[in-house]
């Protein structure tokens, strides 16, 4: 299994637990995300032929769809990034007493 295939399989069961979490069937969740119950099931099996919208709607109808605006976070361990930022930090010296 290819390593996109592990991410989709991975996110897929982390919807299956939240909707189970949630107490919530595949039909009831897929009216409210506005997605066919066969699409839901796809989702929840990894499938990458799901749309990113379907994605959003799901996400949406759990109110998580602010979590996809982390997807492309430049990531914080940028050694150029912490350079710059310790390169305009100051640092203050406690004072002798």
């Amino acid at each position: 299994m290819d390593n996109t295939k592990r991410v989709l399989v991975a996110l897929g069961e982390s919807l299956r637990r939240e909707r189970i979490r949630r107490n919530q069937t595949m039909e009831e969740l897929s009216t409210r995300a506005r997605i066919s119950r066969p699409t839901l099931a796809k989702m929840e099996k990894g499938a990458g032929t799901v749309s990113v919208g379907a994605w959003a709607r799901v996400l949406d109808a759990l109110d998580r769809v602010g979590d996809l605006a982390t997807v492309l976070q430049p990531p914080e361990s940028d050694l150029f990034e912490r350079l710059d930022r310790d390169k305009t930090a100051t640092r203050k010296r406690v004072r002798k007493q």
